[in-house]
């Protein structure tokens, strides 16, 4: 029988790697004034905590239509990222991202606009925020508070 030894520990250096890379990207942020917890702890944060969080377009990026998908281009590097295909859910809570409104007021419009139950509204803020930020298009304005 063959050992998995050495596919573990490359495993395990991979998730390290990106577990520290992560964390240079959350550091720098912080550097340049936006205040971030670490990924995997946003996608553990309870509702009221993150309903608290005020989310902004990050501006690094330029926003522009390509091909029928909204598409951020970073300024400094001129990499391209495709954000999301346009279509009324994402267009309705993806416009509520303004850095004035916090995630609530976000869940609340979103409601009102598609007519979504409470948690429904939450949930697909919610991911769409994950996704967002994990592509670095969004940044939170406020520190999550303990």
């Amino acid at each position: 029988m063959k050992s998995n030894a050495r596919n573990e520990v490359d495993l395990t250096r991979r998730r390290s790697f990106t577990q520290f890379l992560g964390n240079l990207l959350v550091s720098a942020d912080e550097i340049r004034g936006h205040k971030n917890c670490a990924f995997g702890d946003l996608e553990k944060l309870d509702r009221a905590k993150l309903e608290k969080l005020i989310p902004a377009i990050n501006k690094e990026y330029e926003l522009s239509i390509l091909n029928g998908r909204l598409v951020g281009r970073n300024r400094n590097t001129g990499e391209k990222v495709p954000v999301f295909e346009p279509g009324i859910e994402n267009t309705a809570a993806f416009n509520l991202i303004n850095g004035k409104n916090n995630v609530a007021k976000i869940c609340q419009f979103f409601s009102s606009e598609t007519r979504c139950g409470d948690d429904e509204s939450f949930q697909f803020v919610k991911k769409l925020l994950l996704d967002l930020l994990r592509i670095r298009i969004c940044v939170f304005l406020n520190p999550v508070e303990d």
